[in-house]
């Protein structure tokens, strides 16, 4: 018989036997789980890849179509529009000559027309001219006749009535007092225009003539005692031309500051270089 230690050595060998073929086969079992699990996230990997890559491939050959086409779309458009361009173009070309003969008939035509219209509006121009000047003469005459006759029976008429008459005489006495009436204004406004205007330039040629030179500011009396080349002052000189002593006063603004050649040069009519007030007259002052 066995002894204990041998079964003791038996059984645990069996049990740690036991133990490793149960972890070998649960490991197993969860490896091949794992396995499992990969191969089909490895497989569900490769589908979606699959579905992308022929999603995006699809698309890319719809893109490329797309493309294609609307390339083709536009140069069946440019090619059309080029070919409508050029069409046009010879077309105008083609046209150009036969509109211009066109627009040359059309002209003369219209010329033709105003000619002729022009020459038959001055051929009735003398009939129609005399048509209306007859017209409008016998009209007159008629509104003459029919005035006459209105005149004449309404004189008939009143030609008994004293009070017609008197009314009459009173409208052409009237008439004559206001004409008269009139013709006095205007000739008593004309003589008071005439008065003024000529008492107003007797006025001037007066004032012109006797004026007495007693305020001239500008006038120095001065005394050569024997001094041939004395020297003026500036305030004595022409302002003209600085050269000559000032010797013609200007009228009505009184300044003494020209001598005689600069008052024969300069342009009419004459204006005072001061003030330049228009000049009516010019006094000689000899100093």
């Amino acid at each position: 018989m066995l002894d204990l230690s041998t079964i003791g050595v038996a059984l645990r060998w069996w049990l740690v036997g036991s133990s490793r073929t149960g972890e070998f086969i649960v490991y197993t079992g969860i490896s091949f789980v794992d396995m499992l699990v990969n191969a089909v996230k490895a497989f569900n990997a490769v589908c979606v890849l699959l579905y992308e890559g022929s999603t995006l491939w699809l698309k890319d050959i719809y893109d490329y179509f797309c493309v294609v086409q609307e390339t083709i779309r536009t140069a069946s458009d440019y090619s059309v529009h080029m070919l409508s361009l050029l069409v046009a173009a010879a077309a105008r070309v083609v046209w150009a000559p036969f509109s211009l003969i066109a627009a040359v008939l059309t002209s003369i035509r219209e010329l033709l027309l105003l000619l002729g219209s022009s020459c038959l509006f001055l051929l009735s121009l003398p009939p129609l001219f005399l048509f209306y000047l007859a017209d409008s003469v016998l009209h007159a005459f008629k509104v003459l006749r029919s005035f006459t006759l209105h005149v004449g029976e309404r004189l008939t008429e009143h030609a008994g009535d004293i009070e017609t008459l008197e009314v009459l005489t009173g409208l052409v006495v009237g008439c004559g007092l206001m004409i008269i009436a009139v013709n006095g204004i205007r000739l008593l406004v004309y003589w008071y225009f005439m008065f003024k205007t000529r008492m107003y330039r007797r006025f001037l040629t007066w004032a012109g003539t006797t004026w007495r030179r007693v305020k001239r500011g500008m006038t120095i009396a001065r005394r050569r005692q024997g001094q041939d080349n004395y020297k003026l002052q500036e305030t004595e000189l022409c302002i003209v031309c600085f050269g000559k002593a000032r010797s013609v006063c200007l009228l009505p603004c009184r300044h003494l500051c020209l001598c005689t050649n600069c008052t024969q040069l300069l342009s009419h009519p004459l204006r005072c270089p001061l003030c330049r007030q228009l000049a009516d007259d010019l006094i000689h002052v000899y100093l």
